[in-house]
């Protein structure tokens, strides 16, 4: 009987936190929380049952097994990563590509759109729905909108509008 592979995000954030030797920087790249990636490596290591870092008080090491499994994840990611860009449809440099949830694309974005095209005649837009942060990280947007912090947007995030959420 052949036994099920991990899920390929526990994969990513060992790959991503064994690249920065932190998961919290791990947690920035991914859009997820520090607490999120831990978890995911923690249970790849239960999976496999050995350790793939030795957690230090500031940061991380790759155990032996880490670092003789790290060129292969780190391969095998770069090779879906090509696969899923040869069916990526073509862009041109006119064609701009916003990632956002659907409700904010639906609620925003698209009332907005012909006033936005009035102004750029000559870009096109390409408008990828998320649901999860892991579909940011596979995204390859020019702009992305997110809900959430500052932490958990990553660098270079500019706030667009500040809400809050209340309970009825």
């Amino acid at each position: 009987m052949q036994r099920k592979i991990p899920p390929l995000t526990w994969f990513r954030a060992f790959e991503c936190a064994a690249r920065h030797l932190s998961f919290t920087a791990a947690a920035l790249e991914l859009g997820l929380t520090q607490s999120a990636i831990s978890q995911q490596v923690r249970l790849l290591e239960q999976r496999f049952g050995v350790p793939l870092f030795i957690r230090l008080p500031r940061g991380l090491a790759l155990t032996d097994t880490g670092r003789r499994i790290l060129p292969n994840v780190t391969e095998s990611i770069s090779g879906l990563a090509s696969v899923a860009a040869a069916f990526e449809p073509d862009q041109s440099n006119d064609t701009l590509t916003i990632a956002a949830s659907i409700s904010f694309a639906q609620s925003f974005i698209v009332p907005n759109l012909s006033k936005f095209l009035d102004c750029n005649p000559s870009v096109q837009i390409r408008i990828k729905s998320t649901l999860w942060p892991d579909d940011f990280m596979a995204s390859d947007a020019d702009v992305e909108i997110r809900f959430g912090s500052y932490e958990a947007a990553g660098k270079g995030a500019k706030e667009l509008y500040h809400d809050h959420i209340v309970m009825v």
